[in-house]
């Protein structure tokens, strides 16, 4: 990452970036109307969930607990009973470090009762070879209830700079790896050339589009004074 930045400025940098691209592949096209966003009370209510399930599913704290915010993404590979064993639980274990993760997320892409988002967790003392990990989720609202419908690792970031990406993971993968073999060594400059590229595409024609609008109701308006 760029020389200079803090370590807890490179962590916000990296989670940024993530979501960056999550948002950009995921983005509506130009012209469509604004999508939905998420509010105040789904903010909260999204931050208690994500908090109880990294504790209780991730850390494996409180299975039954996180079985009880599993939504059918996650419920439908495995049991009840399978989970609470802790031999069918459809999240990679990851000892986090920190008590709160209420808001240790942030947004990538919002539909109608669906949400994505990112959040980083890093290793808690005691475990020198796990890296950092960017986990990506989703939950969904059933029953005016925000539930997790998928949680894996999108990227691991080893001290030594080299980076394990997201062709490296898969939602329902058994253990975090810890190899220092990175798979994607330029990822985040992958994320940073999608995200220009993406303005240099969608910005000329964001301008066209409201020229040709603009054109078209000068042209009606024109019409209608001729009449």
């Amino acid at each position: 990452m760029a020389a200079g930045l803090t370590y807890p400025a490179r962590v916000r940098m990296r989670l940024a970036l993530l979501g960056l691209l999550i948002a950009v592949l995921a983005a509506p096209s130009v012209g469509t109307a604004a999508g939905p966003s998420l509010t105040a009370k789904d903010r909260q209510e999204i931050g208690s969930v994500v908090d109880r399930f990294v504790k209780g599913a991730v850390e494996r704290h409180d299975l039954a607990g996180a079985w009880a915010l599993a939504g059918p993404g996650l419920r439908g590979g495995t049991t009840e009973k399978a989970w609470l064993a802790g031999t069918g639980v459809a999240v990679e274990t990851y000892p986090a470090r920190g008590d709160d993760f209420t808001h240790a997320w942030t947004t990538n892409v919002v539909e109608p009762g669906r949400v994505s988002i990112s959040l980083m967790l890093h290793p808690a003392p005691g475990h020198p070879k796990i890296a950092q990990t960017a986990f990506q989720a989703q939950l969904v609202k059933r029953h005016g209830r925000w539930l997790v419908d998928s949680f894996y690792p999108a990227a691991q970031f080893f001290g030594n700079g080299h980076v394990v990406g997201p062709n490296d993971f898969g939602p329902g993968a058994n253990t975090v790896a810890t190899t220092t073999k990175a798979r994607i060594r330029a990822l985040w400059l992958v994320v940073a050339a999608a995200a220009i590229g993406s303005v240099i595409v969608l910005l000329p024609v964001g301008f066209w589009v409201r020229a040709k609008r603009r054109e078209r109701r000068a042209f009606a308006a024109y019409l209608a004074t001729r009449h």
